[in-house]
C-alpha cells in the first residue's frame, strides 16, 4: 500500500509542478522511506565512460544530473547515451575510412570535394602543438573542422580519436580536416 501512495503522490507532484524527477525524489524521501537502493547521481561535466558505469552499476535507463552545485538539472537516459555513443563510432569510421581513401588516391593527402572544400591529412603544425581545439578554436578562427587525429603510440601502433573541444594537439601526429584549400594552406604555412 506504501508504494501505491508514493506512486500516486510522485505522479501528482510530478503533473502539477511538470518536475518528474522531483515528484520521483519526494515520494522517495518522503512516503517509502524504506527505499533500499541508493540514488546514483551525475554530475553534468562527467565523462562519458563515467556515466555508461553508473548506468551499469544501478541497472536503471535513467539518472538524475546535477549542476556544479549539486542541485538537479536534469536527467540522463541510456538510450541517449548510446545513440550518441553509436553516432560517435559511425563518425570515426568514416573518417578513417576517408583517410585511408585520400592516401591511398592521392599522394598529397587531399581529396577535392566540389570547387571549395577539400579534406586533407596533414602533419599537426608545430604551432599547435601542446594546444587544444578549444583553445585554437579553428572552426571559428581559420575556418577549418578537424574530424581525427592519428596519433602514434609508443609501440609504434596508430591511434585514432575524434578531437573535442579539450583534445590536445602532439607532435608527430596528423590530423584529418576539412576547409577551404587555401585556408588548410594557410593553416599548415602559419608561423
Amino acid at each position: 500500500m506504501k508504494t501505491l501512495v508514493g506512486c500516486g503522490a510522485a505522479a501528482g507532484i510530478a503533473a502539477t509542478f511538470n518536475a518528474p524527477m522531483a515528484g520521483t525524489l519526494f515520494a522517495l524521501e518522503l512516503i517509502v522511506t524504506d527505499f533500499k537502493q541508493e540514488i546514483q547521481l551525475v554530475a553534468y561535466n562527467r565523462a562519458l565512460d563515467t556515466v555508461v558505469d553508473r548506468f551499469a552499476q544501478t541497472g536503471i535507463d535513467r539518472l538524475p544530473v546535477t549542476d556544479d552545485r549539486g542541485r538537479l538539472a536534469g536527467s540522463i537516459v541510456m538510450s541517449d547515451i548510446m545513440r550518441q555513443y553509436s553516432q560517435e563510432v559511425v563518425n570515426r569510421n568514416i573518417s578513417i575510412e576517408l583517410g585511408a581513401r585520400i592516401a591511398a588516391q592521392d599522394p598529397s593527402h587531399t581529396l577535392n570535394i566540389g570547387e571549395h572544400t577539400s579534406i586533407a591529412e596533414i602533419d599537426v603544425p608545430h604551432w599547435m602543438v601542446g594546444k587544444t581545439v578549444g583553445d585554437i578554436q579553428l572552426r571559428s578562427n581559420y575556418g577549418i573542422s578537424v574530424f581525427l587525429a592519428k596519433e602514434i603510440q609508443d609501440d609504434g601502433e596508430p591511434r585514432f580519436v575524434t578531437p573535442g573541444p579539450s583534445y590536445e594537439f602532439r607532435a608527430g601526429d596528423t590530423i584529418l580536416v576539412s576547409g577551404k584549400p587555401e585556408d588548410i594552406n594557410n593553416l599548415v604555412k602559419k608561423a
